[in-house]
């Protein structure tokens, strides 16, 4: 939602130029997006479901790749439709997620992985933007918020242990 809205919003202030948007329009534009993502994220996850099942793969270790990259089709399928392909592919994974398919569980351990892999490196390039002469002026406040952190994630674990 955050995404569709920003998009929107961007969208209206390199339209308008200072003239009164067409309200009208924009929410007809953000309904067709969610409507058309939501419609085609269930609708191409049970697809997939289907077809997964149907097809008869040697290779356990290939299913994964083959979810991934029809998930892939997903988002550009439905985006060629201008719908929201982020919807259509958190849709389309909750229909897959939520189904009997074969190699489930291999399936969900890649996927595992692949969420540590990408949050590993979204930190690793968000510390990359960072300057370290930038830091010296918040440095205390940053020290005293960390150990106030530690201290109480430690006691609430300590206690909740206790308990």
């Amino acid at each position: 939602m955050a995404y569709i809205l920003t998009i929107t919003l961007i969208d209206i202030l390199k339209v308008s130029d200072g003239a009164m948007p067409n309200v009208f329009q924009t929410i007809l534009f953000v309904l067709m997006q969610l409507v058309i993502g939501a419609a085609m994220g269930y609708l191409l996850g049970k697809l997939l479901v289907w077809g997964i099942n149907k097809l008869n793969i040697d290779n356990a270790s290939l299913f994964p790749i083959l979810i991934f990259t029809c998930c892939i089709f997903i988002f550009s399928f439905t985006y060629f439709l201008k719908g929201n392909g982020y919807l259509a592919v958190y849709i389309g994974g909750l229909v897959i997620g939520n189904s009997r398919v074969v190699h489930k569980r291999s399936t969900m351990k890649f996927f595992d992985g692949l969420s540590w892999l990408s949050q590993l490196l979204m930190f690793l390039l968000l510390g990359l933007l960072v300057k370290p002469h930038e830091l010296v002026p918040v440095i205390v406040p940053g020290l005293i918020i960390s150990f106030l952190m530690i201290f109480v994630s430690f006691h609430f674990h300590y206690y909740h242990l206790q308990l």
